[in-house]
Parts: C-alpha cells; sequence; structure tokens
C-alpha cells in the first residue's frame, strides 16, 4: 500500500474556512487540535503538515508534501512557479499601499520611501515598476504600527475588511494585486501519483461546487 498523500495546510488567515470546507463530505476531516504539526487522517489515507503559511511552498517544492495550500501572496513572494490546479472561493483580499490618514503626500520628497511590509519581494517589484527609490523595512508581523513609530512612512499588506487598518489610523493608497488561496501540486506527485493527486481534486472540486 502506498503512503497517503501528504498535504501542507497553512495556520494563517485562510486556516479556519480550509478547515470548515474539510470539514464537509465526503472528506469530513475534523478540526486539527492540540500541538501537533503531523496529523494522520485515519480512513483517508492523507496526511496534513500544519505550517507556517510562507514554508507551504518549500514543502511541497522539495518533496515533503506532495500538495499544499498557499495565498497567492505566498506563492508570488516565495516565486514558487509549481502547478495551481484549484482556486479555493474563500480567503480572497488584496495586497495594498496603506498609508496614514494624516498624511497629505504619502511620498516624501527628496528621499527614498520607507516602506514596512512582510512582503520584500511584491513590495520592491511594485516601486521598480513605479520607477520611485524605497528602503524596505522588513517585518515579520505588526506592520500597521511601523508609520506611527515612526519606523516606515508606508506599509504594504493584505486588507480584507480594512478594520485593522483603520484602527491604526491608516488608508488604502492602492491596491497592488487582488489574492486568494491555492492549491499546489509538486510535479513529482503529478508524475508518480497522478491518479491520486487529481482524485482528491476532484472531490474537492466536488465539495467546493456543493
Amino acid at each position: 500500500m502506498s503512503a497517503p498523500l501528504t498535504v501542507a495546510f497553512p495556520k494563517g488567515r485562510i486556516a479556519a474556512p480550509l478547515a470548515r470546507l474539510l470539514a464537509g463530505k465526503p472528506l469530513e476531516i475534523p478540526p486539527f487540535s492540540g500541538r501537533g504539526l503531523v496529523v494522520d487522517v485515519s480512513g483517508k489515507r492523507l496526511r496534513f503538515l500544519v505550517l507556517k503559511d510562507f514554508d507551504v511552498p518549500t514543502y511541497v517544492r522539495r518533496g515533503a508534501a506532495e500538495l499544499g495550500i498557499a495565498g497567492s501572496d505566498v506563492l508570488a513572494e516565495t516565486e514558487c512557479d509549481l502547478p495551481r490546479p484549484l482556486e479555493f472561493p474563500f480567503g480572497r483580499c488584496r495586497f495594498s499601499l496603506l498609508a496614514p490618514a494624516s498624511l497629505e503626500n504619502p511620498f516624501p520628497e527628496g528621499r527614498a520611501v520607507r516602506v514596512a511590509t512582510k512582503y520584500v519581494r511584491l513590495t520592491r517589484d511594485y516601486f521598480d515598476r513605479r520607477g520611485m527609490a524605497a528602503d524596505i523595512v522588513p517585518l515579520a508581523g505588526s506592520v500597521e504600527i511601523a508609520p506611527q513609530m515612526k519606523l516606515a512612512d508606508l506599509v504594504t499588506d493584505l486588507v480584507d475588511t480594512g478594520e485593522t487598518m483603520r484602527a491604526n489610523g491608516l488608508v488604502e493608497v492602492e491596491k497592488i494585486r487582488d489574492v486568494s488561496p491555492h492549491l499546489i501540486v509538486s510535479r513529482a506527485a503529478l508524475a508518480r501519483r497522478r491518479r491520486e493527486v487529481f482524485g482528491l481534486l476532484e472531490i474537492l472540486e466536488g465539495m467546493i461546487a456543493s
């Protein structure tokens, strides 16, 4: 008997809606609980690795998981070019440039704009396309407070409802790109376990459609 299909599952913002989807029929996978990061699902021949969202592409690319779920923001930031056979209908948002609401001109004159972000590559690409000098300030989280602490002029981050943005005195200057979750598949799995991969893909498509 072959090993279970291993799926890299993100801990981040799409974890809750993804868990609700997987709990439905016919998979009926119970919510992950406890501190276990490797979860074998009894009777389903599936194994889930519960990972930080930015680690999902690495696990799939390097063959530790056959499949994974990651946002298009993460896939772009990590330059992941793996096949994406399925886009999920939840967790959609946008990656945007944010500025303090009090600023009349968000772009300072005479110096590079300082931008706090988790997305260094995407932010750099955005300012390069605009032909603007930018000093990127890499942060792992809580980027919204960077302007009020004088660490940065602007922020690039994900925006959904905008509540966190407004609570920290920020406004959206420009949408940089739309973001949505995708199923990614390793090329080795497509070659060696194609039937199993497409069987799971068909089940997920049916669950989404219902």
